[in-house]
């Protein structure tokens, strides 16, 4: 893939949606620039468009990552087949080994930046919450819906090995839990043929 197209995808992996004016501040380039660039991306279904309202001003053009542009992003893991042999062999000799295991991953990823989240609103730990996913390889955005939010996992480095270990699926839960204070529950998941994993996030109240 063309290098610049590339960035906008990696930039939208990690902060889940931008409109143009912030893509063309990030990537240095002039407006009309990154405008072709991201036609193009949506002529190939590797990102989404949509609206939202801040403030009072005009709703902004956004973009984001679409399901299968997650995946794109999240190709190419030559390493699930050994993985999910290891995973295999830790649950023959403990059946609980893989799901500690990917608690203390959650934990690896969320602990430095614990302290400094519980005093944020809920919106800027969704924030927080996918960004760590990002660097550890997931392709994900939030949204609201009424008092909860729901966070859409457009691509997962885990997809093929969770097939066989739905122990790696733990990971997503805790960070989600941890990162943002709230309930979490996994409501769609592609094991079960949904186009896309979702989680939904349950808390006090927004802002809380």
């Amino acid at each position: 893939m063309q290098q610049t197209r590339y960035r906008i995808m990696k930039y939208l992996q990690a902060t889940g949606e931008a409109d143009v004016e912030t893509l063309a501040k990030e990537l240095k380039l002039a407006p009309v620039t990154v405008r072709h660039h991201l036609g193009l991306l949506c002529e190939r279904n590797l990102l989404e468009t949509g609206r939202r309202r801040v403030g009072r001003g005009r709703p902004r053009h956004l973009y984001r990552l679409s399901p299968e542009g997650g995946e794109f992003l999240c190709e190419g893991d030559e390493y699930a087949q050994l993985a999910s042999r290891l995973l295999s062999a830790f649950k023959e000799i403990d059946t609980s080994a893989a799901s500690r295991l990917f608690e203390d991953m959650a934990d690896e990823v969320v602990a430095p930046h614990e302290e400094r989240l519980q005093g944020l609103p809920i919106e800027e730990r969704l924030d927080a919450a996918i960004g760590l996913m990002s660097q550890s390889g997931y392709s994900t955005r939030w949204e609201p819906d009424g008092d909860e939010y729901v966070v859409y996992q457009l691509g997962c480095p885990f997809t093929e090995l969770s097939e066989d270990h739905t122990d790696v699926c733990i990971f997503d839960h805790e960070v989600l839990r941890r990162a943002t204070g709230g309930k979490i529950r996994h409501e769609k998941s592609r094991r079960h043929g949904d186009q896309l994993c979702s989680f939904r996030v349950a808390v006090n109240g927004r802002g809380d």
